[in-house]
């Protein structure tokens, strides 16, 4: 979960930075929303770090439930 949150976190400063740097151009090919519109660059990071912290905990949770002399034994 750690690694996948690392990923998560960093994919989202530069998307953010990136958004940032070029919200005027944004501006003007989102229909009713400013430039730097508080709820978007909030709900946006929000929603996708929500979706990418599950797709990390799905698989983490099923590893978690093998025993570790099986999970050995196999590699």
């Amino acid at each position: 979960m750690r690694e996948g949150a690392t990923l998560v976190v960093i994919g989202i400063a530069f998307g953010m930075a990136g958004a940032f740097a070029l919200s005027r151009v944004l501006e003007s090919m989102l229909v009713g929303v400013g430039a730097l519109d508080v709820a978007t660059f909030v709900a946006g990071p929000c929603l996708l770090a929500a979706v990418a912290m599950a797709a990390c905990w799905l698989p983490a949770r099923k590893a978690t439930r093998i025993a570790p002399a099986l999970a050995l034994r196999v590699e």
